[in-house]
C-alpha cells in the first residue's frame, strides 16, 4: 500500500482554493493473469470451468488491473483490464 497526497488548485469566487487529500493506492505483485484469477476465485477452480459466481469474482478481481504483454520485448504494451469473458479475442 502506498500512501500519499493529492492536491489541486481551483479557482473560486474569493481567489484560489487549495484542495489537499490523502490518497492510498494498492500494488499487486507481478504475476501471470491466469494464476491471479485462480487465486482470486479460490481453491479448486479451473480457468476453463468457472461457475457464474466465480466468474463474478474473477471480473471484480481484474477490473482496473494493468497488464503488460510480452509479445514483443522492444515494444512495451500496457493496458487496463475492464472485464472477463469466456469468449476469445483471437482474430483470424
Amino acid at each position: 500500500m502506498w500512501l500519499g497526497y493529492q492536491q489541486s488548485l481551483r479557482p473560486c469566487q474569493t481567489g484560489l482554493l487549495l484542495n489537499m487529500d490523502i490518497a492510498a493506492t494498492a500494488f499487486i505483485e507481478p504475476m501471470d493473469v491466469i494464476p491471479y484469477i485462480l487465486n482470486a476465485v479460490g481453491r479448486g477452480a479451473s480457468i476453463d470451468r468457472l461457475n457464474p459466481m466465480q466468474l463474478k469474482k474473477a471480473a471484480r478481481a481484474i477490473k482496473g488491473v494493468q497488464v503488460s504483454s510480452a509479445i514483443f520485448s522492444w515494444v512495451p504494451h500496457k493496458q487496463y483490464l475492464a472485464q472477463y469473458s469466456r469468449d476469445s479475442e483471437a482474430h483470424d
